[in-house]
């Protein structure tokens, strides 16, 4: 049996999963931070505290620019597994859960996340603001036109045109539903997949990254579930809404691939 390489059909493997939780920011939030550490450090014992200074760039009246510093640094904590394949980063609005290693949603990424937020709201009631859960998937193709054999329009569409070949790809879909926002976005280029901007500096251990073949298409596909809430929840509530949150990203990936696509896969559910 012929045993296919990481990042191409049915073996098309997830660079990396985010889950999200964003909250209005409270006077003592790094005592917290202590408390919320103590809870998870015996999974998370890599620690790291940064501090960022953000600067400001704006034109002047004479068509130069003027660059200045903000006036206090923005500081984090991230707390990584000792294989680096997990990072938890906590700042003074938000907790984000990533994880470079990843089979099923409920095999251990919703013990783990939900382990994380008991953590985070046992030690403070957070008024929350913002939920969110990211895939970044990758495959590779023959060439950027075979796409379209795995990819449904609008996001594999080319312009078509006679005696030109595709070189590079960018697509992007926006959707809504009441308080909740679904953004699908399509990089593809011969090579190393382009991953997004957003994404691409995280120090975390990418090791999908490493089995890429150089002289086949790469394609990334990044899927962002959000939606906004207002008020308190518990880690319970908060574990539910996330189940609800990755049904519907299940529910987008199916709509996205083919048929053709589905059958390489090898599994009708298609479940992440």
């Amino acid at each position: 049996m012929t045993v296919k390489p990481m990042g191409s059909w049915p073996h098309s493997p997830l660079i990396m999963v985010l889950a999200q939780v964003r909250f209005e920011s409270f006077i003592g939030w790094e005592a917290m931070a202590k408390g919320f550490q103590a809870l998870i450090q015996q999974d998370y014992p890599r620690f790291n505290e940064q501090q960022i200074l953000p600067f400001n760039v704006r034109p002047t009246d004479v068509g130069q620019l003027d660059v200045s510093p903000e006036v206090q640094a923005f500081k984090y904590f991230e707390f990584k597994n000792a294989d680096e394949t997990k990072c938890l980063r906590l700042d003074s609005g938000s907790l984000t859960y990533t994880v470079t290693e990843y089979e099923q949603y409920s095999d251990f990424f919703e013990a783990d996340w939900f382990r994380s937020l008991q953590a985070l709201t046992n030690q403070h009631p957070l008024y929350l603001k913002r939920l969110g859960l990211r895939y970044v998937d990758l495959f590779q193709t023959e060439n950027i036109e075979a796409i379209s054999e795995y990819i449904n329009p609008p996001l594999a569409s080319g312009l078509g045109l006679d005696g030109w070949t595709s070189t590079n790809r960018f697509a992007v879909c926006d959707y809504t539903r009441d308080n909740q926002k679904l953004r699908v976005q399509l990089f593809q280029q011969r090579g190393a997949p382009p991953l997004p901007p957003d994404i691409a500096s995280l120090q975390i251990k990418k090791s999908v990254l490493q089995s890429i073949n150089p002289e086949k298409t790469s394609v990334i596909l990044d899927m962002d579930r959000m939606e906004d809430v207002s008020g308190v929840l518990s880690a319970i509530d908060l574990r539910d809404r996330f189940i609800s949150i990755h049904e519907d990203l299940s529910n987008a990936f199916r709509a996205i691939i083919t048929d053709d696509a589905r059958q390489k896969w090898g599994d009708p559910k298609l479940e992440q």
